[in-house]
Formats: structure tokens, C-alpha cells, sequence
């Protein structure tokens, strides 16, 4: 029976180890803001759109969006027509009279995203390895203990010797 202590303790172990790696590989990330300038996207409408740039970065938050103009570039549109939430920006008005509902137009904001230094990628290839070996060796160890301690007890209630 201790070796099936000494498993459960070591699983426990690697649980708890991979769960605190894996909180020190996102606190080891580097904070990068940046902007993205005249992203050509949709019309924000009422079922809204996405700011592409912003939200497809390691742990993206897009900031608040400063400009927004047609897709020529000379016609400046008031921020004042969209509402928005993290990256995803909404419109129920009627856009200026020379943008049509089907236009592309160009957003400028910033964003904030995480990007990954050197001890972030050591600490994730650690988490990864260790988790490669309780995936695919705990499991094992567990079935060939359990099998064990079966023939353990089937040879001693069948190996005695009746007088």
C-alpha cells in the first residue's frame, strides 16, 4: 500500500506544479502596447464588429478607438457614433450621409498584448514536458500498482497452505 501513497502524492505534486508554472509563464510575459493605424475593416453596425489587430495578440485589450476614416482616407468620421466594448465596436445610428451601410472604413486605436520573453518560453517547455510524462506515464504506473496489488491479493488468499 505505501506505493500507491507515494503515486497519489506524486501526482498531487505534478498537479500542483504545472498549475504554478503555468501562472509564472503568464506572469513572465512582457506588457507591449501599440497601434494599429487605418485597419480596414467592416462598417461597425448593431451586431458589431471585431478589431482584428487588437484581439489576435497574445492576451490582447484594444484601447479605445481615436479615428475612424472612409476608406479613401478623407473623411474624417466622429467617434462619438460607436460604442465600444474590449475589441468589439457597435453601431445603431445612421452613419454620416457620404458613408454607405456597406462601406469599409479605417479604425486607428491602440492595444495592449502580452509577448513572450525568454524565461516565459523556458517555464512553458518545462510545464510541457512535465505534463507530457504525467499524460502518458501516470496513467501506466497506476494500472500496473492496481494490477499488483490484485495478484497480491489473489496470491494470498489462494498461495496458503491448508493442513
Amino acid at each position: 500500500m505505501p506505493i500507491v501513497i507515494v503515486l497519489l502524492f506524486v501526482g498531487i505534486l505534478m498537479g500542483v506544479g504545472l498549475t504554478i508554472m503555468t501562472s509564472m509563464q503568464e506572469a513572465l510575459y512582457s506588457s507591449t502596447t501599440a497601434t494599429s493605424a487605418n485597419e480596414s475593416l467592416a462598417i461597425a453596425n448593431k451586431t458589431g464588429i471585431t478589431l482584428k489587430t487588437g484581439d489576435s495578440m497574445l492576451n490582447g485589450v484594444c484601447g479605445s478607438v481615436t479615428e475612424i476614416y472612409n476608406a479613401t482616407g478623407d473623411y474624417k468620421i466622429g467617434i462619438g457614433n460607436i460604442t465600444q466594448v474590449g475589441c468589439t465596436i457597435t453601431n445603431a445610428t445612421k452613419w454620416a450621409p457620404t458613408i454607405s451601410n456597406d462601406s469599409v472604413v479605417n479604425y486607428t486605436y491602440s492595444y495592449t498584448y502580452d509577448v513572450e520573453t525568454t524565461a516565459s518560453n523556458a517555464t512553458g517547455d518545462a510545464s510541457n514536458a512535465i505534463g507530457d510524462i504525467s499524460h502518458d506515464w501516470i496513467p501506466i504506473i497506476v494500472v500496473m500498482v492496481a494490477a499488483g496489488i490484485v495478484l497480491a491479493a489473489l496470491l494470498g488468499a489462494f498461495g496458503q497452505k491448508r493442513y
